[in-house]
């Protein structure tokens, strides 16, 4: 069944519309792969970007999109990524030097137990909680630490000729090997819409619920939220949030009977759909055509009544993040 929600969005944010790739001109479907940083256990990666790839002008950057060479999802116990302005040329082996020359590094995602749904030779973001103010004269440090790395075994990526500076099986370590121009390539989203997968389903009594988003999350168009594989004519509450920060998130439901189930952001606001006899349900976004809600990223996942999946009653599925723009 398909409903229709409004929403009225009251924040604002000074987004450029645009997005830059890395290195410039480049596609996420050519180039070699390589499985630096996300196919190791653990590792702490940086890579350069120089002010000329990023128009030389101040931006806000509200997203990060890598090319990974293979689908799946690759799994991370934790994952933290930093953003640094740099003016010192080419970067140290020190980690920290390259993040505080000038410095100081801000932190832009900072999460545990991340599921990251990639799809092969596209773009594909890696879920930013926090943006990113870009002076327009710096180079641009891009930070990945990578902890419990897991699944989807050849989850590489396509590399451009930027610096890279790695440590693998990394303990706190304060220098890293100099990579050499190997850096992964990238998207750095300033105002243009996207849209990604994360987190993972729990069981319910017909199987596994799926999430997915389909629609661009592009201002003055309709983005609609999926759930399949819920039981028949079951009710399903869409949530909708704007919050993923830790502690609070991800948060475990297994204290109230509803092993294995996680609730991945906040709720801000909900809605209820039946199921169809196939067990689909959907619920329809109008996104409002306003400019300042540009670079605005929203969160959304569902939560399924299925008396017969455990204790509590209830399924969680896996999540989607929006990123609102042009």
């Amino acid at each position: 069944m398909r409903t229709n929600l409004f929403a009225t969005l009251l924040v604002s944010s000074l987004v450029t519309a645009q997005s830059f790739v890395v290195p410039p001109g480049t596609t996420p479907v050519n180039g070699t792969c390589n499985a630096f940083p996300f196919s190791t256990s653990d590792m702490r990666y940086q890579a350069q970007v120089r002010a000329v790839e990023l128009g030389s002008t101040p931006g806000i950057i509200s997203g990060i999109a890598f090319a990974p060479c293979t689908s799946g999802v690759r799994s991370m116990r934790q994952i933290r990524v930093r953003l640094a302005h740099f003016n010192g040329g080419t970067m140290s082996t020190t980690f920290d030097s390259n993040l505080n020359t000038p410095g100081p590094a801000q932190t832009v995602l900072d999460t545990t137990d991340h599921r990251w749904h990639m799809v092969a030779n596209a773009w594909n973001e890696i879920g930013l909680q926090d943006a990113f103010f870009y002076n327009g004269v710096d180079d641009l440090v891009v930070e990945v630490l990578v902890i419990g790395s897991s699944g989807a075994s050849a989850a590489t990526h396509r590399e451009g000729t930027n610096q890279r500076v790695y440590l693998g099986s990394y303990t706190g370590q304060a220098t890293g090997t100099n990579g050499g121009n190997t850096a992964f390539k990238l998207k750095l989203v300033l105002g243009d819409a996207n849209t990604q997968l994360f987190g993972q389903s729990c069981q319910g009594s017909a199987g596994i619920p799926a999430f997915a988003l389909n629609g661009t999350a592009q201002l003055g168009t309709n983005l609609d939220l999926v759930c399949s594989s819920a039981p028949p004519s079951s009710p399903v509450y869409f949530m909708v949030g704007f919050d993923t920060h830790l502690p609070f998130f991800p948060f475990d439901l297994g204290f109230a009977g509803a092993s294995g189930c996680t609730l991945y952001h906040d709720v801000t606001a909900s809605a209820g759909v039946l199921t169809d006899p196939a067990g689909t349900a959907t619920l329809t976004l109008a996104i409002p055509t306003a400019a300042p809600i540009a670079g605005i990223a929203l969160y959304a996942s569902a939560l399924v009544l299925d008396l017969g999946a455990n204790a509590a009653g209830v399924t969680t599925t896996n999540y989607g993040r929006a990123l609102l723009g042009n």
